[in-house]
């Protein structure tokens, strides 16, 4: 059994027919259960070239600042 991003969901004998019309075998072994984390976090991060230059313009700040007085 595949789910619909097809994945295999148990062991077993997979055929697929590749573009060019050759088919191939593949074994899946024992599929393990699936996992369900205690704790997670997920960091994301948009990023487009160019763009971030004119939104967020990078500024040096290191002839005003005093050395510890940020600490």
């Amino acid at each position: 059994m595949t789910d619909d991003d097809r994945r295999a969901g148990t062991a077993g004998t997979w055929t697929t027919r590749l573009s060019q019309g050759r088919t191939v075998t593949t074994r899946t072994p024992a599929v393990p259960a699936p996992i369900t984390p205690a704790r997670w976090e997920l960091d994301v991060e948009d990023w487009y070239p160019g763009l971030a230059d004119r939104l967020h313009p990078v500024v040096d700040l290191g002839s005003c600042l005093r050395r510890g007085a940020n600490t």
